[in-house]
């Protein structure tokens, strides 16, 4: 059965001219994406890898540069920290080392190293010690000018050992802007740019927003627009006539409170908003202006907040900049059916009880309709229910509201009334007693069947009060009284 009550309103929308920069999905955010993902696998990204892999271009191109200058802006790149590396003292006894016509075994952890880096060869391996040999990239390493920057991760690693071994002293690298390996790595914004599958592009002008102050939603704004160039033109040359258009009172311009606290968290890192009247489209707001330019909106937007009495609570969304789709909203309301319920019903809500963790009003008799004694279920019209902190809403029905006797003389009425209904045939006493006992059953979640018992009817009692209706109206209790004359003696 259905008892889920399910609560309408439309949304006060108000829309305002706003100076922003925000942050916009790109049409090229796929390829962006696979540029961050490049720098994931390969633990760092930069001018070369770039062009030679994504874009085919020669490792100097200029593309490269600026598509590394766009992700570190956007915060989703970070410079890792670049050094040259200078020798040593101690680097003409490694160079020797390397040149030397023959291994000692001092020596033999050193020449592993170089073997790592391809820079020496293993000949003729000999029982207690290799046989190596010099490669060609290893002499270019070694006659090669210093200081020198690491061209790769790998790279880098290798000089790190020397200079623990002392053959390198690390220093701060020289024309870094020069450098087309210039290296960059994932920052925490850019690892969830991956998984959320979309780069945003700031655009900065005048855009319309949409907003709202309705308690159940979280964001103020929930939908934008670029304006109309009338409009926009509008909001420049007032802007201009007027300082602070404020002071003027100006009669559109306005400053919600709102902006203030967006302007502070902009300030600690500007948010991605979701807007839930626009199909949920994120934007990051990376600024906007003090003064907004009240305009007529043209968005309706109406809600609809289910409760259901095994489940949470649900919000749902039509817009017109959704096609009036209805879309679930995500949210934190601190709301249960239980608190819905007593919204609703108010002072009645003390007569409310839950039997088998379902809400069940208490009615006298008298009170209840036909319709009401033959299904225990009550339809209660609530005209502009009213939820705390949350507002009003639209006049409701309260649908398939089960209801039970308050008292046991209530009950014992309903019972009466439930056996009367369902005599129309002949019955005997037995019979009787069992169609009793079937109607008592129906509030046995409320009473005990020996409480209802005493203050219904007997066989016999019945029988009277039926035959004195008879003779009033004997065509409508005939079946009741035809099997006391049938089975008379003669």
């Amino acid at each position: 059965m259905n008892m889920d009550i399910i609560l309408t309103r439309n949304i006060q929308v108000k829309s305002y001219q706003a100076l922003m920069k925000l942050g916009l999905a790109s049409n090229e955010h796929k390829f962006y994406i696979r540029v961050l993902e490049l720098a994931h696998e390969a633990g760092y990204i930069n001018q070369r890898i770039i062009n030679e892999k994504l874009l085919f271009r020669n490792a100097e191109h200029v593309m490269g540069k600026r598509i590394l200058e766009l992700l570190e802006r956007l915060e989703l790149i970070e410079r890792i920290e670049t050094f040259s590396y200078e020798t040593t003292r101690n680097w003409i006894n490694l160079r020797a080392i390397f040149f030397r016509n023959y291994q000692r075994q001092e020596d033999y952890d050193i020449l592993k190293l170089l073997q790592s880096v391809g820079y020496y060869e293993t000949v003729n391996p000999g029982k207690y010690l290799d046989k190596f040999q010099g490669t060609e990239a290893g002499r270019f390493f070694f006659e090669g000018d210093w200081p020198r920057e690491a061209k790769s991760q790998e790279e880098e690693t290798f000089f790190e050992k020397l200079v623990q071994l002392g053959f390198l002293v690390r220093t701060e690298a020289k024309n870094v802007q020069k450098l087309l390996n210039f290296n960059y790595k994932l920052t925490d914004n850019g690892k969830y740019t991956i998984d959320e599958g979309i780069v945003r592009i700031p655009e900065e002008g005048y855009f319309t927003i949409h907003t709202t102050e309705d308690t159940l939603i979280s964001e103020r704004i929930i939908g934008y627009d670029r304006p109309a160039d009338d409009i926009s033109t509008e909001f420049n040359e007032v802007t201009k006539k007027n300082k602070n258009p404020m002071e003027k009172q100006h009669d559109n311009f306005v400053s919600p409170a709102w902006v203030k606290s967006l302007q502070k968290e902009i300030f600690k890192k500007p948010p991605i908003i979701r807007l839930v009247a626009q199909n949920f489209d994120e934007i990051q707001v990376y600024g906007i202006g003090d003064k907004l330019l009240a305009t007529k909106t043209r968005l309706i937007v109406s809600i609809s907040l289910k409760a259901s009495v095994y489940g949470n609570i649900e919000l749902k969304m039509r817009s017109s900049k959704s096609e009036n789709k209805e879309i679930t909203i995500k949210h934190s309301l601190n709301l249960k059916y239980k608190n819905v319920l007593a919204s609703l019903l108010k002072e009645a809500y003390e007569d409310i009880i839950f039997i088998n963790n379902e809400p069940t009003l208490l009615v006298t008799y008298n009170e209840l309709k036909q319709t009401e004694k033959n299904s225990f279920l009550k339809r209660i019209f609530i005209e502009k229910p009213k939820i705390e902190m949350y507002g009003e809403f639209n006049d409701c029905y309260l649908n398939n509201l089960r209801i039970s006797p308050k008292t046991v003389e209530d009950a014992a009425l309903w019972v009466k009334w439930l056996i009367e209904e369902q005599i129309r045939y002949y019955l005997d006493e037995s019979e009787y007693i069992k169609i009793r006992n079937e109607c008592i059953a129906k509030f046995q979640e409320r009473f005990q069947l020996t409480e209802i018992i005493p203050m219904v009817p007997t066989f016999e009692e019945f029988l009277h009060d039926f035959t004195n209706r008879r003779e009033k109206n004997s065509s409508k209790y005939w079946y009741v009284a035809a099997p006391h004359f049938l089975t008379m003696r003669r």
